[in-house]
C-alpha cells in the first residue's frame, strides 16, 4: 500500500507514514482527513519533525506521465508514494506549451505535499525548442523529448536539485528490476538510485487523469452543427458545481442508498451522480454532502505489485 502524505499542525510537509499509523492518528483524534484525493492527513498538535531524503522522479511520456516519491530510510531506498498522469494534452495535442502545462502541473503536485529534496528526470537524446514549435504539430516522439527537456527546465528554477538522465539508464535498471509491467514502475527506475529501490508488496499506483475545468461552449451542437441544448446555464448550483467530490444520503424515495462520486449540477437543484457502480440520475442536493471540490482531475487507485526485490 502507498503510503499517507502528512503535514504538522502548521501545514508543513512530514515524512509520508504507514496506513496502518495513519488510520490509528485518525481514531484517536490526534489527526483529520485534509484532502482525500490524494489522500493527506494533518496533525492537530504535533509541529515539526525530523525529514529524510526524498527523491521525487519524474518519466514524463506522449500520453502518460509517471511519478515516484523515493524515501532514503536506514533499510535503504524504498518507494512511499506512485502515481501516473494522464495528460490532458493529447486532447489539444497541436499545443505543445499546453502539454507542457500539463506535465508541469503533474510533478508539481508531490512537492506540493511533501518534503522533496531532489529531482531526478527522464530524458531522451535531443532537444527542441519548445516556444518556436509551440504551434507546429509533432510525432509523439520528437513531442516527448521536448516535453521532457521543457518540464526538467522549469523544474530547475525552484532551487532543488535537479538531475537528469537518459532513458537507456531506466530501461536498464527497470530490466535488472523484473518486477513486473506496471508503467508507473519506469518512474521508480529512472537514474543511478534505480538499480535498487524496495517496492513495497501491494504498493498501489494512484492513477490521475486531466479533465480540465469545463467547457467555454455556450451551447452544445449535434453532428450537423445545429444546436440541441439550450444555452449554458449558471455553473454554481445550491453552491455545488459539476465535478465535485459528494457523498449523498438518501433515506427515502425511489432511490435510497449511499452514493459517493462526481456529481453533475442542474438548475432544478436535482443532480447526477457518477459512481463506481454507474451515473444514479436525480439525486436532490439536500442530500449530498461536499468531499471535495473539483480539481481538474480525477483519481482512481490501480496496479498493484505484489512481488519485490
Amino acid at each position: 500500500m502507498q503510503h499517507v502524505l502528512a503535514m504538522d499542525k502548521n501545514k508543513m510537509f512530514l515524512m509520508p507514514c504507514h496506513p496502518a499509523r495513519a488510520r490509528g492518528l485518525l481514531r484517536k483524534g490526534k489527526a483529520a482527513v485534509y484532502k482525500r484525493c490524494p489522500f493527506r492527513i494533518i496533525f492537530k498538535e504535533k509541529s515539526g519533525s525530523d525529514v529524510q531524503d526524498l527523491q521525487l522522479k519524474l518519466d514524463p511520456g506522449s500520453k502518460t506521465t509517471t511519478i515516484a516519491l523515493v524515501a532514503e530510510c536506514q533499510q535503504g531506498r524504498k518507494v512511499v508514494w506512485a502515481g501516473e498522469l494522464t495528460q490532458r494534452g493529447q486532447a489539444i495535442r497541436d499545443n505543445l506549451l499546453s502539454r507542457v502545462d500539463n506535465v508541469f502541473t503533474g510533478a508539481m503536485r508531490p512537492i506540493n505535499f511533501a518534503p522533496v529534496s531532489g529531482i531526478v528526470v527522464d530524458l531522451c537524446k535531443r532537444f527542441i525548442n519548445i516556444p518556436a514549435r509551440a504551434k507546429a504539430p509533432l510525432q509523439d516522439g520528437g513531442a516527448s523529448n521536448s516535453i521532457r527537456y521543457a518540464t526538467g527546465g522549469r523544474l530547475q528554477a525552484f532551487g532543488l536539485q535537479v538531475s537528469f538522465w537518459a532513458g537507456g539508464r531506466t530501461t536498464y535498471n527497470r530490466t535488472n528490476h523484473s518486477d513486473g509491467k506496471s508503467h508507473w514502475l519506469d518512474a521508480v527506475c529512472v537514474g543511478a538510485t534505480g538499480g535498487r529501490v524496495h517496492i513495497p508488496p501491494g504498493l498501489q499506483a494512484l492513477h490521475v487523469s486531466a479533465t480540465g475545468r469545463g467547457s467555454r461552449q455556450m451551447c452544445r451542437v449535434d453532428t450537423h452543427g445545429f444546436p440541441r441544448a439550450s444555452a449554458k446555464a449558471r455553473r454554481v448550483v445550491k453552491g455545488c458545481t459539476t465535478g465535485d467530490l459528494f457523498k449523498a444520503l438518501v433515506n427515502k424515495g425511489k432511490k435510497p442508498g449511499t452514493y459517493a462520486g462526481r456529481v453533475s449540477v442542474r438548475k432544478s437543484g436535482s443532480f447526477n451522480s457518477k459512481t463506481e457502480a454507474g451515473t444514479i440520475q436525480g439525486i436532490s442536493w439536500k442530500h449530498c454532502s461536499l468531499l471535495q471540490r473539483a480539481d481538474g482531475y480525477n483519481y482512481y487507485m490501480g496496479d498493484s505489485v505484489f512481488s519485490s526485490t
